[in-house]
This record gives C-alpha cells, sequence and structure tokens, in this order.
C-alpha cells in the first residue's frame, strides 16, 4: 500500500513539475506571437480582447498583472488594488467571495464586468452575507417603516438584451450611453458619448416580511437614477436573441421597456469601492477601435473609472482570469490547472504548511537519491486503453462540472473558433453547418459527424436527458480537435 502511494505521489509531483515547465514555456511563446484568444482575456490581441485595455491602463501609469488562480494569490500583496473580473464563464464559490470582500475591507476596490456570465454567483453570495436592511437604507435612503427587508441583492439579468431606439449606431442593439451620472465624480467632462454593444440591464431581488406576516417578492429593473450609465427613454429588453443579430428587432407590448436603463452601477464599501457595469463589450479591442474611428469616448472612460477605482492612485490592476474558459490549445491552461491545486489545497490551514515541506522534501531527498541509481534515457511506457493523447487538459472542467460542463464549453469556443477562421457572423448552429457544407466540400464527411455532435449539444442546453458514456464524449472531444485542424 505505502509503495502505491508513494508511486502516486511521485507522479504527482513530477506531473505537477512537467505541466508547469511546459506551460510558462508555451506561455513565453504565445505572448510574442499573438495566440492567446480567449474571450476577455488581458493577453488577447483578438477583436473580443482586452489587450487595448492593458496598454491603456500601463501608458496611465497602472501596474497590471493577470493571475490564473483564486484571489487568495494576491492577499500577500499588502496594498490596495484594483480587482477585475471580465466575463466569467466559471462560478465564484463562497471562498473566493469572502476573500474578495477582505480586499475591500483592507481599501481595494472591485470592477464586475459581465452580461451573461457566471458574475451572478459572486453577487448572489456577496448580497447573502451582507445585512439586506442596511444594503435597502445604502441603495434608497430609507427603510419602509411597516415591512422588513429579508432579502437585498442586484443581479445581472441574463435573459434579455437592452436596444434603444432614441440613442445606437448602426444597430438600436449598439447603444450609444449619452446619460451620465456626474454627482459621484466617476467621470469626466470628456466623457459625453460612449459605445455599448449586446448589454443587459441590472435587476434588484427584494423580499419583504411585512407586520401582518404577509411576504413579497420584486424583481424589478434598478432604477435609471441610481447607475452611473443609463440608457435612454425609448429603451426595450429584447428577449428574441435571433431578431437582436439579425437587426429585426422592434418592442412590443410584452416586453418591459419605455424608461431609462443602468448599465452600471457604483458603490463604497467601507474603505474600498464596488463598480458593475453589464457589458464587457464596452471594453474590448474590437469597440476600442470603432470608437477611436466614431468618435466615442471609451477610452478616455476606461481612464475614469479606473482612476476613482484606484481613488485617484495608480494602483495595481489586477485581472483575474481564473474563471475564463481557457480552452486546451490556450498556453496559460496548464499554468491555471497547476495554480489551481495548489490553492485549493493551501486553503485549509491543516494542509497548507506541508506543502512546502513536501517540495522540501521532494528536491532535498528524492531527486538526489534518483541521481544515484542507473539512469535510463527510454523507459517502457504503457499508455492507457482507450483515453486520447490530451486527455489530461480536460481535467479542469471535470474538476469543475463533469463532461457536460466541458462538452457546452468546447463546443461554444470551438463554435467561435469556426467563426472567426471562415468569417461566418451567424452563432446558429444549423447555418454554420451549411456554410461550412458549401465552402468547404472535402469537409462533407466531417460535417455529418459535427451535425450529430450539434444535435447532442442542442438537447443539453434545452436541459433534455443525454445519457452519454465517459467514453462517448471522449469520441467527440477527438473529432472536435480533428476537425478543428483541418479548418
Amino acid at each position: 500500500m505505502s509503495s502505491r502511494l508513494a508511486t502516486l505521489a511521485k507522479f504527482g509531483l513530477w506531473t505537477f513539475i512537467l505541466l508547469m515547465g511546459s506551460s510558462i514555456i508555451l506561455a513565453v511563446i504565445a505572448s510574442n506571437l499573438d495566440y492567446v484568444m480567449t474571450p476577455y482575456s488581458a493577453e488577447s490581441s483578438a477583436e473580443n480582447g482586452l489587450s487595448h485595455i492593458k496598454d491603456i491602463l500601463k501608458r496611465s501609469g497602472f501596474e497590471t498583472r493577470i493571475i490564473v488562480s483564486d484571489p487568495e494569490s494576491i492577499v500577500g500583496l499588502g496594498e490596495p488594488v484594483i480587482y477585475t473580473i471580465f466575463g466569467p464563464t466559471l462560478d465564484y464559490d463562497l471562498q473566493a467571495v469572502i476573500t474578495l470582500l477582505s480586499l475591500l475591507q483592507n481599501g481595494s476596490s472591485l470592477l464586475i464586468v459581465d452580461d451573461f456570465g457566471k458574475a451572478n454567483s459572486l453577487l448572489n453570495t456577496f448580497f447573502s452575507l451582507v445585512d439586506p436592511n442596511s444594503m435597502f437604507q445604502a441603495f434608497f435612503g430609507f427603510k419602509p417603516i411597516e415591512a422588513n427587508i429579508t432579502k437585498f441583492s442586484i443581479y445581472i439579468n441574463t435573459s434579455a438584451v437592452v436596444l434603444d431606439a432614441g440613442s445606437y449606431w448602426k444597430n438600436p442593439a449598439n447603444i450609444v450611453i449619452e446619460d451620465f451620472e456626474t454627482s459621484m465624480g466617476i467621470l469626466s467632462s470628456r466623457v459625453n458619448r460612449v459605445l455599448a454593444r449586446f448589454a443587459t440591464t441590472l435587476f434588484l431581488n427584494i423580499e419583504l416580511r411585512y407586520l401582518n406576516g404577509t411576504k413579497k417578492s420584486y424583481r424589478v429593473p434598478l432604477p435609471g437614477r441610481l447607475g452611473i450609465m443609463r440608457t435612454s427613454p425609448y429603451s426595450w429588453l429584447e428577449t428574441d436573441f435571433e431578431s437582436i443579430v439579425k437587426g429585426t428587432a422592434t418592442p412590443n407590448p410584452d416586453e418591459y421597456g419605455g424608461v431609462p436603463f443602468a448599465l452600471g452601477f457604483a458603490l463604497e464599501v467601507g474603505r474600498g469601492r464596488i463598480m458593475i457595469i453589464t457589458d464587457p463589450d464596452i471594453f474590448t479591442n474590437e469597440a476600442m477601435k470603432i470608437a477611436a474611428q466614431n468618435g466615442f469616448d471609451n477610452e478616455q472612460f476606461v481612464k475614469d473609472i479606473f482612476s476613482w477605482l484606484g481613488g485617484g492612485e495608480r494602483r495595481v490592476v489586477i485581472f483575474d482570469e481564473s474563471r475564463k474558459a481557457i480552452t486546451p490549445e490556450n498556453p496559460l491552461f496548464g499554468v491555471a490547472i497547476s495554480i489551481k491545486i495548489i490553492t485549493f489545497f493551501t486553503r485549509y490551514w491543516i494542509v497548507a504548511p506541508l506543502i512546502p515541506l513536501i517540495f522540501i522534501a521532494f528536491f532535498i531527498a528524492y531527486i538526489p537519491h534518483q541521481f544515484k541509481k542507473e539512469i535510463r534515457i527510454f523507459k517502457i511506457t504503457r499508455k492507457k486503453e482507450g483515453a486520447p493523447p490530451y486527455y489530461g487538459r480536460y481535467l479542469w472542467y471535470m474538476y469543475r462540472g463533469g463532461f457536460r460542463e466541458a462538452f457546452k464549453i468546447i463546443m461554444s469556443d470551438f463554435r467561435r473558433a469556426i467563426q472567426l477562421k471562415m468569417g461566418i457572423t451567424t452563432s446558429d448552429w444549423n447555418e454554420i453547418l451549411e456554410m461550412i457544407q458549401q465552402r468547404r466540400p472535402d469537409l462533407s464527411d466531417d460535417v455529418e459527424k459535427l451535425r450529430h455532435i450539434v444535435d447532442v449539444w442542442n438537447n443539453i442546453i434545452r436541459g433534455r436527458r443525454v445519457k452519454l458514456k465517459p467514453e462517448d464524449y471522449l469520441r467527440m472531444f477527438e473529432t472536435i480537435k480533428y476537425i478543428r485542424e483541418k479548418l
């Protein structure tokens, strides 16, 4: 038994070292080749990347850093930071939220920018930890006399896109924001028009218990007057996503509208500051390019909000990429897995002191002992039957949510890759398959295989029960990788 544990420990340590070493080398190479394509990544120079934002901050005197582990990894900095979260695709757990709260208490600031991602997992946990009556009074300046607030939270509405018929660029989904709140001193007079694309809005979830014992719940848009930026009164919440993409969306009586919607919100919590913005596409490289060409103030908007978040100081800006859908092709993938493993174990006070002792024993006792033995250049190994060579790349997704979650994330990334490589704008899989069939007749057999995979994906997205074995998922992963290489 002890020999098996020793073998497992040695295998784990060597795997960790090789994974970290190769990932760091790949990350350095990729940074020079402009390779990283993860959406809303500060390292990505693609249209949906944020590399231009990072350059703006550096020119403004800010120091920028990227983390691919949990927020605990920056606690040791010992100074207030600006912690930014753009378009997360994985949930934030309770431990991460508590860490962020501790950063706020120490004077750091938090910027959350999301529309249809997983930021609500962070917001819901955050508001569950604070007193709802105090939060209600902080928002509205009073407390109901005849009722007790039992729940109060602000969340990002992911069921609709905000369209504005009164102020837009080319399409009502491309909102031009011209109404800003100036009383908080966040935005300067140089910010007059900001371009937002496919934005959503902030909602309030409030539960009241009246003195007579009755309870009532309210889910309503955050009043526009509380936002730091608002749409025009000719806005509405559009739920027909297909019509939005085609540019044919029009308001109807069943959709909420006719009022300004808040696309951003700011709050001071003790010594810290929080800002929530409901459209990461305001900050992308593509938006910055369009803004520069058409006279929008997106760049100045970035400078102003980071100046406010930093309290006028040039603080370190942390880009949290630990909850991004970092795909297996991304060189940061191995680093993310490795650091995630370390931070996961170091959360526990019993385990944390053992980690450095294990590494010391490994490098002082184990490695020198190995060189006393005969060194073999070639070692006979046997590959596990039925497992693809890149199986280990999916361990991160397996850890977070199983094969189903891995499959959904990989399919979403695969669709983006097809759209970029073939210049396809539609997001409908059936239309994508037809275009591939027309443009690449040599892939006709592969398209039929992909059609079956898309059917599985559609059933999973619609919540239908799908019975698949792990080897079925692995077979589909192999097919996706094969087709992607041929595109």
